[in-house]
């Protein structure tokens, strides 16, 4: 089970730097800070590398239809 982290307590924790569009965000307690406030739930995939695989899924649906 993962603690519950706002944003900068994660970053600040972990030594990353993820932005609020690269986490699924839920208001919760930060354990981190004490707050009341949106913290991470989940990494979402890089968007370059979800926009990627779906490409390569689509060609490979392609080949199935032929």
């Amino acid at each position: 089970m993962m603690a519950e982290l706002c944003l900068e307590c994660f970053n600040q924790l972990n030594g990353t730097n993820y932005k609020s569009n690269e986490v699924c965000l839920e208001e919760d307690f930060c354990e981190g800070c004490g707050e009341w406030k949106p913290c991470v739930s989940q990494l979402q995939p890089k968007r370059l590398h979800h926009g990627l695989v779906k490409r390569i899924c689509a060609l490979f649906q392609k080949d199935k239809d032929i």
